[in-house]
């Protein structure tokens, strides 16, 4: 998978990847890093993500539940009758019986969270 950087926000005209290098060799991409600025020093705290490509999907929220009643989708909040293998596969990791969140972070990439049920 290609390396992305995403900034959500930022309030200064700091370059981000100033910040991040300095979590070089202390975490490995992809994670979520939250920075903030003290009057003496630079504070930055990271967490580490699943992040799945997925082409031609429609929406920015995706929730996949797979239990004794099958696979539901939902997209956007409303109910999908699309399927997402990859989102499937990346379940089937987890367990038999899961629930998958997906949020958008940019173009086709995806922040993934799993639960097992």
């Amino acid at each position: 998978m290609p390396e992305h950087q995403v900034v959500e926000r930022s309030t200064s005209q700091t370059d981000p990847a100033m910040l991040t290098a300095a979590l070089a060799g202390v975490l490995e991409p992809p994670y979520r890093a939250l920075c903030l600025r003290r009057p003496e020093l630079w504070v930055i705290g990271a967490v580490a993500l699943d992040v799945v490509e997925l082409a031609d999907v429609r929406g920015d929220e995706i929730e996949v539940v797979r239990d004794d009643e099958g696979v539901r989708v939902r997209v956007d909040r409303l109910p999908s009758l699309e399927r997402i293998p990859e989102l499937e596969r990346f379940g089937e990791r987890r367990g038999r019986d899961y629930v998958i969140r997906a949020q958008r972070l940019a173009e086709a990439l995806f922040e993934v969270e799993v639960e097992a049920l």
